[in-house]
């Protein structure tokens, strides 16, 4: 017994001269809360609580905006050690998926818009005939009348221009000069013609065929431009409203014309040929093209087939014509 004692003290003095090892107290930290902020807030965030920022990864989940934070792994509140990383989720725009294309039925394209109808040459118009029942033959939206010096150059054409004015139809005047004529003559003969019909004008012509001969040689290409110089001003000043309409060519006037605008036509707001066939004479799609390039629409004042129309060789049907903006049928009076 005295035995057991002694060596009970004896290992109780050995304990308590021992040094005890006592482990330093954990530092721990709570993640904080980052929902709904931006990945920036988010890491500033993690920093202040004395953790470090983790893997960055994005999701379209979450009830957030995108370029906000939806959540932190581990969770918020979560107790870690000091300098562990806290992972974080962001939300983006969900990616739109590629659509495969359907098939869709072959686009028919509509035919071309047929020209307006216009009826030139009525007979006895330039002596005051009423033109209606050939405008409703042809359903015309257009009277062409063409003046010269020896036709209807002091108005003997008002009764049957006033007509059809009267029924809505609109009114052409092509003005044919003498070739043979000075500037001066020719810019006083267009103020004559224009104080007689430049009031019902819808549209004027300066000449008709002059790279023909009309009491004279043919005008050259700039001898045209330069009537049409010193012509227009005359017509806007007393039919400001009328389109000006340049050409007026013969089948055989392509060269003319294109001379002529090239030289100066100031103004100009359509180009007019007439559309007969003849040997050496100019192609409708090709004059066509050439108008479209210069953005002025085409008018065939002369050539479209029809009832009582002239009959000459090889008047086009409306669809051959469909290229242009104008048709008009000359008639045989």
């Amino acid at each position: 017994m005295r035995r057991a004692g002694a060596k009970w003290l004896a290992a109780l003095s050995v304990m308590s001269l021992a040094p005890v090892s006592m482990a330093p107290a954990a530092v721990f930290s709570h993640v904080p809360r980052t929902r709904g902020e931006t990945l920036a807030q988010a890491k500033r965030a993690i920093r202040r609580a004395h953790l470090r920022v983790g893997r960055v990864t994005y999701t379209t989940r979450g009830a957030v905006k995108p370029g906000r934070v939806t959540g932190t792994r581990p969770h918020v509140a979560a107790r870690v050690r000091r300098g562990s990383r806290v992972a974080i989720t962001v939300a983006r725009r969900a990616r739109r998926r590629a659509v495969a294309p359907v098939a869709r039925p072959v686009q028919v394209l509509p035919p071309p818009r047929l020209p307006t109808v216009g009826v030139a040459n009525v007979p006895g118009c330039l002596t005051g005939s009423d033109p209606s029942p050939y405008i409703r033959l042809y359903g015309a939206q257009i009277l062409r009348v063409v003046v010269n010096p020896s036709w209807g150059a002091a108005g003997q054409a008002l009764p049957c221009i006033r007509a059809a004015v009267a029924d809505g139809v609109r009114f052409h005047l092509s003005i044919q000069y003498w070739n043979s004529w000075t500037i001066a003559q020719q810019v006083a003969f267009f103020a004559q013609v224009l104080g007689y019909y430049g009031p019902y004008a819808w549209a004027v012509s300066v000449g008709n065929e002059q790279e023909l001969g009309h009491h004279g040689f043919p005008q050259t290409p700039a001898q045209y431009a330069a009537t049409w110089r010193a012509t227009v001003p005359v017509i806007r000043s007393m039919d400001p409203q009328a389109i000006l309409v340049a050409g007026e060519i013969s089948p055989w006037g392509e060269s003319f014309l294109k001379s002529a605008y090239a030289d100066g036509l100031p103004g100009v707001q359509a180009i007019a040929a007439h559309a007969y066939w003849a040997p050496f004479c100019f192609s409708i799609p090709e004059l066509e093209a050439w108008a479209a390039a210069h953005q002025l629409p085409l008018w065939f004042t002369e050539g479209l087939l029809g009832p009582d129309a002239w009959g000459a060789p090889g008047d086009k049907t409306l669809q051959q014509l469909a290229g242009a903006a104008v048709a008009d049928a000359w008639l045989s009076g």
